[in-house]
Order: C-alpha cells, then structure tokens, then sequence
C-alpha cells in the first residue's frame, strides 16, 4: 500500500507555486526552476521503474533478483522528497489551496478510461468466484451481516471452508451495490474514484499538479492491464482508497482526513498497526497533547462500534480462528501447491519469499515463523530508527510529513 503515500510525495517535488517560481526567477535563481523539474523527473523515472519491476521484473530478473531491485527503488522513491524538505521547515500552517480543476477534470477522465476497461473485464469474468475466494467471504460476510448473523464463521466452498479474516471496513462497503443492485467490485471502483478526485482537487496550482494527480489513475490502469485477473476477482480498491485518503490528509495536515483514513485503514488492513506507534509518539511528543487525545479518542471509539462491540463481544474466538485460518493459509502457499509444489506468491518476484524458502531451514510451517520473527523486527527497528532519526531532523521537516514517508514502508 506504499503507492497512495508515493503520490502525495510525488505532489510535494512540484509543489512551489507558479508565483514564486518566476519572482525567484527575477531575483535571479533561474536554477530554482530546474532544480525542482530535475528532482521531479528523478521521482517519476523511480516510479515507473517500480511498476516495471512490480509486473514485468519476474521476466527480467527472476523471483531471485527482482525484490533487491524492487526493494531498493523503494527505498530511493522518498529521497528527493525528503532532501527538498530538508533545507528549511515547511510553514505549520499552509496556505489554503484552491480547488484544482485542470488536475480533477484529467483525472477523472483517465477514472473514466479505467472504468471503460473494468466493464469489460467484469463482463468476461462474470463468476469471480471460479479464480478466488475473496469476492465469495466478502459477499458471505456482508449477507450474514445482513441476516443478523455473526458473520465471522467458515464459508463452506467446494472442497475447504476459509475461515473469513477480512475486517469490516473492507466488506461493508459493498452495500451499495446491492443497494443500487451492480457488480460488487465497482464498490472498489467507486471509492477508490472518489479518494483520487479528491487527492487530484487539492493538489497545489503548480507546474507538475497535472502530472500527479494523474498517478493513481496511472497505477489503477497498470494493474487492470497487467496484473492479470488480480483486480477482477478482489476488492483491493477500497483499502488502496482508504490509504490514499490518509496519505492526503497527512500532506494536507488535516487531523479529520488522517483521523478519518486511520480508522479506515486500521479496520480493512490492520498491517499499519506497526505504523501506528511511531505516529502516536511522534503526536505525543511534539503536538499538544489534547490532539492527541481527540484522535486516539475517536480512532478507539471507532473500533470498539464498528468491530469489537458488534463482532469480537458476541465471539471472542473469531479473531483466533482468523488468525490461525490466516497462518495456515500462509504456510499452505509458502510450501506450495501441485507437484512438484509451486509457491505462486513467489513466483512474481516481489518479495524476499523465494529467496528466504531457498535459505532457511526447516519445513514450511518453521520458515514462515522465522520470516515473521525477522519481519516483525524489521518493522519495530523502523519505529525505532524512525523515532531517533526525526529527533535530529526535528527542526526541518514536521511530522506530518515525516510520517507520510514513514508510512511507504
């Protein structure tokens, strides 16, 4: 979910005002001008580096060397960024902008073209479920809902009953289809066109406002062109939406948005619990403590009405039974499936999984508990080295920001 923090990023190296280029300009500092264009050049190269290796890298490089490329791209994507923010402290409080029409009216027109190419894939893939089983729990999930049931119980398909792991933030959604009676995954669609137009509107009158808020568009086309069926039989959309309404609203330093998308993201895809730590501490330590108060307020509130109270109460056993559904469904793939068995997870190279099952010890099910032990600590030493790096960079760049890069991890 790194993109949605990689666009705002992307908006910051072209944000400088069209005003205050040409005054700098006349002042004499024609290279003002080149110097942003260079580093905003050096960010899009990166990124469309990065979707190369996301879809085509596997070809090129094999699932060996890819995720090194891959994880070193991403590693240099927020460095511009960070090195153009690292010279004087962006003012704590911004001008207000203007609604950004030239970005909106293009990216809704690139939102249009996607749907154009969306409509065509649902219609040849009509029965998602056939290809995979999230689109069969989610709807399960809902429908139960629905019926006043504890949804949180296996779905009986043809030969196995998952366990449904997906929090309700990421199912509730599709209530709207049903209401106005289309295909669920336009849901995913619909959200994620709003969090883009809404992230294109407030983007500054700048010289790259256009070219950035064109970027999600940009991913949202690569995966429907060249991620196969992974788009069409998924609801991916609506948790990529939720993320870029946090990346917006932390760019923005709006405390309702970043309120807003950490609810969201904390209860569609709660992997950004090892970002939440560093945010709150770094909120604690160096905004009033009243902020936040109001946030973990709200955020707490949010999860005991929307998940605790109307699910975990009624069974506190479903979040066992997820978990260990989730664990075994990891080990099953990691040791792969047919003969001779295929992780497939694997075999598109954008992650240290074919790497680490070649070098570690032990059977799938020791592997995957070793590579957890090392993810696990790779993210606290983050928190951690994040933490210390921003106490020496304080002066320079605020929070908000640097939780924006913290959060492309």
């Amino acid at each position: 979910m790194e993109y949605p923090t990689f666009f705002v990023l992307c908006d910051s190296i072209f944000e400088k005002p069209k005003t205050s280029i040409i005054f700098r300009s006349i002042s004499g500092q024609s290279n003002y001008f080149v110097v942003i264009m260079k580093r905003g050049l050096i960010v899009l190269l990166l990124f469309f580096a990065q979707l190369f290796l996301l879809f085509r890298g596997a070809v090129y490089f094999g699932k060996y060397c890819n995720p090194f490329l891959l994880a070193i791209i991403s590693f240099a994507l927020p460095l511009p960024y960070l090195n153009g923010l690292l010279g004087s402290r962006p003012s704590p409080n911004p001008a207000l902008r203007r609604v950004n029409w030239h970005s909106a009216i293009i990216t809704l027109l690139g939102l249009i073209y996607c749907a154009y190419l969306l409509q065509g894939a649902f219609q040849r893939i009509p029965d998602p479920g056939k290809f995979s089983d999230v689109l069969p729990q989610i709807n399960a999930l809902y429908n139960r809902f629905i019926d006043g049931q504890q949804p949180y119980y296996p779905l009986p398909l043809v030969g196995y009953a998952p366990f449904p792991v997906y929090m309700p933030m990421h199912w509730l959604p599709i209530g709207m289809s049903y209401l106005m009676d289309f295909d669920i995954r336009w849901a995913g669609f619909i959200f994620f066109a709003f969090a883009s137009l809404y992230y294109a509107i407030q983007r500054r009158d700048s010289i790259g406002s256009v070219v950035s808020g064109l970027l999600p568009v940009i991913v949202l086309y690569s995966f429907t062109k060249y991620a196969g069926n992974d788009m069409f039989v998924t609801l991916e959309t609506i948790v990529a939406a939720y993320y870029l309404l946090l990346a917006a609203g932390l760019g923005k330093k709006s405390l309702f948005i970043i309120v807003a998308g950490i609810i969201c993201c904390l209860l569609s895809r709660y992997t950004m619990i090892f970002w939440l730590p560093l945010f709150g501490i770094l909120l604690w330590k160096y905004q009033p403590h009243r902020i936040s108060y109001i946030i973990w307020g709200i955020v707490l509130l949010s999860v005991l009405a929307i998940y605790i109270v109307p699910f975990l109460l009624r069974d506190p056993s479903i979040l066992r039974e997820g978990v260990m559904y989730h664990n075994k469904a990891a080990i099953d793939d990691w040791h792969g499936y047919g003969n001779p068995p295929v992780s497939w997870t694997h075999e598109s190279a954008v992650s240290f999984g074919a790497c680490m099952k070649a070098v570690l010890p032990g059977d799938a099910a020791h592997q995957v508990a070793i590579v957890r032990v090392i993810q696990a600590t790779l993210m606290v030493g983050l928190v951690i080295g994040g933490y210390f790096y921003y106490t020496k960079r304080k002066q320079q760049i605020d929070i908000y920001n640097f939780s924006l890069v913290a959060n492309k991890r």
